[in-house]
């Protein structure tokens, strides 16, 4: 894949407050974006970022402040994407499922 998520793990329980996503890509213009869904997959929050490089697999961070959540603990995927270069579709998505503590 062209985006990987490296930390949080799949199904990992984190706490309520600042989670630091991180991850690697390998992305047109090192461009790409996070969100945080919910289970109807609509985005509550989402962070720019930037990967070091665009030319090869380069590492990214996004924070995210999860105390923003309107739904609080609960079931979330954490959704690293890309657009498109041609027609701005999302491509390359690397999903992970956490859960969030109360």
């Amino acid at each position: 894949p062209n985006i990987v998520i490296t930390s949080p793990g799949c199904a990992e329980e984190v706490a309520p407050g600042v989670l630091t996503v991180t991850g690697m890509a390998q992305v047109f213009e090192a461009a790409l974006s996070v969100d945080i869904r919910d289970a109807s997959g609509a985005a509550l929050l989402t962070q720019n970022v930037m990967a070091a490089s665009g030319v090869e697999f380069s590492p990214w961070a996004a924070a995210f402040d999860l105390s923003a959540l309107p739904t609080g603990a609960g079931f979330y995927d954490v959704v690293a994407y890309t657009h498109s270069a041609q027609d701005g579709s999302v491509i390359d998505e690397f999903p992970v499922q956490i859960a969030v503590g109360p």
